[in-house]
């Protein structure tokens, strides 16, 4: 199994900003709470698809509140991410 972790900004080679790192801690959060990343496929073109189109799904024992979160990280409008709205970083530490 081959696992990429980086942002799709990177993807898109568009250059990246403060966002992809929130990004970053929206996917390492859910590695450490699912012991896998959100972004799984053997295929290299389908998990970079995955990524690209924000295609994952939280496991059955995630909280309301962990998957709240998760769907505001790692939106697929980077002007959407928590972290990247007005507020800044205070929308992941406020949550929940």
């Amino acid at each position: 199994m081959i696992t990429y972790c980086f942002g799709r900004r990177y993807c898109h080679s568009a250059g990246y900003g403060k966002a992809v790192d929130y990004w970053s801690l929206g996917v390492l959060l859910y590695e450490m709470l699912a012991n896998r990343s959100p972004f799984v496929d053997r295929d290299t073109g389908k998990l970079f698809s995955n990524i690209v189109n924000g295609e994952y799904s939280c496991p059955l024992g995630f909280s309301g509140d962990v998957i709240n979160l998760f769907r505001n990280i790692l939106k697929v409008d980077v002007t959407r991410w928590y972290g990247n709205l007005a507020n800044g970083i205070r929308n992941i530490k406020k949550h929940g």
